[in-house]
C-alpha cells in the first residue's frame, strides 16, 4: 500500500470517527443555531383531562352546541404542549419562528389543515377554575364555544408545583376517536429549545438563613451544599420566575469563576467556602448557555462538613449496591435513552456516585444519591425537589404542615405566605420579630407579641394605614404624613398637599390654612 493511499485512508477514518462522535453534539438548525434537547419529568393528569372535557360537553349541551370528540392524537400534542409550558410559557415555538402548535403538529394528520387553534394556561388547581379563566378571556373562549371545531384534546400536566393546562381544539381528527382518559402517569418528555430560553440563569443566594431576597435563596445542608439544584428561569417573565430544573448530572456542566469562593457540582449545586459574589457559567455539552451571580452569604465557619465522612465507613456501602443501581436507572427519569449515552463523554471530569440524582426511599430510609443511607434524626432532608422530615429513628417521611420554621404542603416549603397567622417569608423561614411592621406583598403587616401577624389598619409607629396600604403625602386624623410615609415632625412649617394648604406644627399636627 503506498503512502497516498495510506493517508487518504485515514482520512477516511478519521471522518468517520468525527461522525460516529457528533451524537454527543448539540443538534444545528437550519438557523445555524444550537438546539438543546432535555429531558423534562412531568405528572400527566389525565383525570383532571376528564373532568375538564366532561365540562366543557356540559357547557356546551346547555348552549344548545354539538358535543366534542375526544382525540388520541390531539391529546398526545396536547400532553406534549403542557411539557413545553414548563420550560417557555407562550403560543411561539422554541426551535423556529412558527407558532408552537404549529410546529408541533408537522407531520400529523393536522399538518396542513385550518381550523386548529390551542388555549395555554398556568395555576389553575381544577377543571372549573381551568374553564372559568378561559371563558372569561375574549381570545379564549371561542375554543370552548366555537361550532368551528369538532375535536378536542386537554393537556394537564404537574411539575414542581406548577399545573401548566393546554387545550387543542381542531375541525379535524388528528388520530383515533376515544371515550375517555382517566388516572395520572409519571412520563418524561423531550423539550427542544434554542439556548436564548435557557439563558435566564436567576440570581441564586447561598446562605443558611437570610431574611434578604432576590432571585432564588438556596439553602445550605448538612453537608455544606445548597439543596436545590440550578433553576433556569422562563425567557417569556410570563410564568412567575418559572422554567427548566435540572435534575440529572451530564446534561449540563457548571464552572466557578472563583473556586476559593465557591465550589459547583454537575447539578448547579453550590458549595460556599467564604463571603463574596462571583459568577456560575453553564454549558450544554460543552457549549456556553449562560452565566448567574452567585452571592454567598455564609461565613465560612458555618458550613459543615464532617457528616458525609462518617457515614461510608460503616455498613451503608453493601446495602444499597445490590438494589439501587437496577432501580435508579428505571424509576427517577423514565424514558433514559435521551441521556444516559451523553453522560461518560459529555461531563467526564464529574463522578457520578457523588453527582447523580438518583435518589431512593426504601423501607422508610432515604439512600443518598451517594448510595448511603441518611441517618441524621429529626432532621429536614430534600429529596427529589420534595421536602421530608426524618424522625428519632431517620425513617423519613413527607412533610406536612409546620416543621421547626416552615410550612409545608405535600413536601413543597411554603414562601411569602400567611398561614394561620404566621408569616412564612420569601425565604420560607416563619417572621419571628415582634411588636414590627412587616411588609407581605404590597401591603403592609403588623406582627404582635407572638410574631402574628395582621394586616394594618390606623396608626403604628409613625405611620398610618387603611387596609394595609400606607399613607403617604397626606392629612389623616389631623396629622401630616410625609411623602415617606412617616408622620412629620420637626421645625412648624406651611405645605400645599393636593392643591390645599396646611399649616404643620413641629409634632405634625396639621390644620387648614391659606397661603
Amino acid at each position: 500500500m503506498n503512502n497516498k493511499l495510506k493517508k487518504f485512508l485515514c482520512l477516511i477514518l478519521t471522518f468517520i470517527l468525527a461522525f460516529t462522535l457528533s451524537g454527543e453534539l448539540p443538534a444545528i438548525a437550519d438557523s445555524g443555531e444550537t438546539i438543546i434537547s432535555v429531558p423534562i419529568t412531568v405528572q400527566e393528569e389525565y383525570d383532571l383531562a376528564s373532568d375538564f372535557f366532561t365540562l366543557l360537553n356540559q357547557k356546551r349541551a346547555e348552549a344548545g352546541l354539538p358535543q366534542y370528540k375526544l382525540d388520541a392524537g390531539l391529546m398526545e400534542l396536547a400532553m406534549q404542549r403542557s411539557a413545553q409550558l414548563c420550560v417557555y410559557f407562550d403560543h411561539y415555538s422554541m426551535t423556529s419562528e412558527n407558532g408552537a402548535l404549529d410546529d408541533l403538529r408537522t407531520g400529523t394528520p393536522i399538518e396542513n389543515t385550518t381550523g386548529v387553534n390551542e388555549n395555554i394556561l398556568v395555576g389553575a388547581a381544577t377543571a372549573a377554575s381551568a374553564y372559568t379563566i378561559w371563558y372569561n378571556s375574549l381570545n379564549h373562549r371561542p375554543s370552548l364555544i366555537s361550532t368551528d371545531y369538532n375535536y378536542c384534546g386537554i393537556g394537564v400536566v404537574t411539575y414542581e408545583g406548577k399545573m401548566e393546562w393546554c387545550l387543542i381544539a381542531s375541525a379535524y381528527p388528528c388520530g383515533k376517536t376515544i371515550e375517555g382518559v382517566s388516572g395520572t402517569k409519571t412520563n418524561t418528555r423531550t423539550i427542544n429549545a434554542y439556548p436564548k430560553y435557557f439563558c435566564k440563569g436567576l440570581k441564586i443566594y447561598a446562605d443558611a438563613e437570610t431574611d434578604y431576597y432576590m432571585g432564588e435563596n438556596h439553602y445550605i445542608g448538612a453537608d455544606g451544599w445548597t439543596n436545590d439544584t440550578f433553576h433556569f428561569g422562563d425567557a417569556a417573565s410570563q410564568n412567575g420566575g418559572s422554567g427548566y430544573i435540572v435534575k440529572q448530572s451530564g446534561l449540563f456542566t457548571f464552572k466557578s469563576n472563583n473556586p476559593d469562593l465557591f465550589d459547583v457540582d454537575g447539578l448547579g449545586r453550590i458549595k460556599p467556602k467564604a463571603k463574596g459574589e462571583g459568577i456560575v457559567t453553564v454549558f450544554y455539552k460543552g457549549v456556553e448557555l449562560c452565566s448567574a451571580t452567585v452571592v454567598c452569604t455564609v461565613k465560612p465557619t458555618e458550613t459543615v462538613t464532617p457528616t458525609p465522612s462518617p457515614e461510608p465507613t460503616v455498613t451503608e456501602k453493601p446495602e444499597p449496591t445490590p438494589t439501587k443501581t437496577p432501580e435508579n436507572t428505571a424509576t427517577p427519569t423514565p424514558k433514559p435513552t435521551a441521556t444516559p449515552t451523553p453522560k461518560p463523554t459529555a461531563v467526564p471530569t464529574q463522578k457520578p456516585a457523588t453527582n447523580a440524582p438518583k435518589n431512593e426511599i426504601v423501607d422508610g430510609y432515604y439512600y443518598q444519591s451517594n448510595g448511603q443511607k441518611y441517618t441524621k434524626k429529626n432532621s429536614l432532608v430534600q429529596i427529589d425537589g420534595k421536602w421530608y422530615w426524618a424522625d428519632s429513628k431517620a425513617k423519613v417521611s413527607i412533610c406536612n404542615g409546620a416543621k421547626g420554621n416552615y410550612y409545608f404542603k405535600n413536601g413543597i416549603m411554603q414562601k411569602n405566605v400567611v398561614i394561620k397567622k404566621y408569616y412564612y417569608q420569601k425565604n420560607g423561614k416563619k417572621y419571628t420579630k415582634k411588636n414590627t411592621l412587616v411588609k407581605i406583598g404590597k401591603k403592609y403587616y403588623w406582627a404582635d407579641s407572638k410574631s402574628k401577624v395582621k394586616l394594618c389598619n390606623g396608626a403604628k409607629k409613625n405611620y398610618y394605614f387603611v387596609k394595609g396600604v400606607m399613607q403617604k403625602n397626606k392629612v389623616v386624623k389631623g396629622y401630616y404624613y410625609q411623602k415617606n410615609g412617616k408622620k412629620y415632625s420637626g421645625k412648624a412649617k406651611k405645605i400645599k398637599i393636593s392643591g390645599k394648604w396646611y399649616k404643620v406644627t413641629s409634632k405634625g399636627k396639621a390644620t387648614r390654612t391659606k397661603k
